[in-house]
């Protein structure tokens, strides 16, 4: 009976498909919320440094939870807080809550968005151009995080949208990521047709 020496000898298609170990999957998940935790502590941090608008900020110290909410709400002035940083608090007067608001955004404009470019620079190099295997798991949470980032932006603009509505911030931010999505996109989607050809 003869032999197939095809079935033998031929080895299966390559699997374009990566692998990754279940801790690495559990490694990646972990980094991801770290770094969102980190992202969203240094934009609360960012705004409080940067803002002219705080007048005073600081920690709770005495105060009991109902007080820090009475102060939050004094028609005089306003109270911001961070969850990441229970006790941490800025104050604003509440008179000029859209000016606040419009720094606020433009400050984490500022850093969210080069973030997001470095994410996708980061993206492009490890993935796509030199195709670093030691980077392919962990480049996943990278994405993760620069998307939450972007996210959490954009909420931050339709809130200011629905609060406000006065200045031509919104425009710019928007407009801005437009302007990034769009070419990203292309982008993206030419590199992944140039490599499935």
């Amino acid at each position: 009976m003869p032999e197939d020496i095809l079935a033998k000898t031929a080895k299966p298609a390559a699997s374009h498909h990566q692998k990754f170990s279940a801790i690495g999957v559990i490694l990646v998940i972990m980094l991801a919320i770290v770094l969102i935790l980190l992202g969203e502590r240094f934009n609360f941090d960012l705004n409080r440094w940067i803002n002219p608008v705080i007048e005073s900020q600081g920690e709770y110290g005495g105060y009991n939870n109902n007080d820090i909410y009475t102060l939050g709400s004094s028609k005089a002035m306003s109270l911001e807080r961070s969850t990441l940083a229970p006790g941490v608090y800025v104050q604003y007067p509440t008179k000029e809550r859209g000016t606040y608001l419009a720094y606020k955004l433009l400050i984490h404009a500022g850093f969210i968005i080069p973030v997001f470019l470095l994410v996708f620079l980061l993206y492009y190099i490890v993935k796509i151009k030199e195709q670093k295997q030691g980077w392919q798991a962990a480049i996943y949470a990278y994405m993760v995080f620069a998307f939450w980032m972007m996210i959490h932006l954009l909420g931050e603009a339709g809130k200011y949208v629905i609060s406000e509505y006065k200045s031509a911030a919104i425009y710019i931010i928007l407009g801005a990521l437009v302007i990034i999505f769009t070419p990203l996109a292309i982008f993206l989607q030419k590199k992944h047709s140039e490599k499935s050809a």
